[in-house]
């Protein structure tokens, strides 16, 4: 049984779900700049609590789908975040994507996906807050002197809490 609703349309409360979670760029104008701006095509996966876009653009002879296209994937709470590959390969809409990218963040924990997949590493800096020179590399120490010497001037932050306003 599909959990999802897969649709070319934006389903009934489309709108004020996106409205709800915040989601401009699951709108259904936004959808409509894209296909307008770059001749792509919009697939609507919904349950009535969560749901996601994906924006297919053709590329050769091959489409590519783009899970929440430019940023972001899932509006509203989504469990198992992955079921929609399944419902969406079972789905008769023409055209579906031959591959998608669907955004992750380092900071989230590692999700499967039981299909061929590549991903893609994020570069991120936990813990700013506490980072000091020291702990750094020696290129990156070298490439901090190097800018010094053009008269860059890199300041110690007075104390912990303006280190915490950076890293936020």
């Amino acid at each position: 049984m599909r959990r999802y609703s897969i649709t070319t349309e934006p389903p009934v409360g489309w709108q004020a779900h996106c409205e709800q979670h915040g989601a401009f760029f699951g709108t259904p104008a936004w959808q409509a700049v894209l296909e307008r701006s770059f001749r792509c095509r919009t697939v609507y996966g919904w349950d009535g609590a969560s749901g996601w876009t994906i924006t297919i653009f053709r590329l050769g002879p091959f489409n590519v789908g783009y899970l929440g296209f430019p940023v972001g994937g899932w509006i509203g709470s989504a469990e198992d975040r992955l079921s929609f590959l399944d419902d969406l390969r079972l789905s008769e809409i023409p055209g579906l994507p031959v591959c998608i990218r669907i955004p992750a963040s380092g900071f989230d924990d590692p999700v499967g996906c039981g299909h061929p997949a590549v991903s893609n590493p994020e570069t991120a800096i936990i813990d700013l807050q506490h980072r000091d020179r020291a702990s750094v590399s020696k290129t990156l120490c070298r490439d901090i002197r190097r800018a010094e010497r053009t008269g860059l001037e890199l300041l110690e932050a007075p104390g912990r809490a303006s280190g915490s306003t950076l890293y936020n």
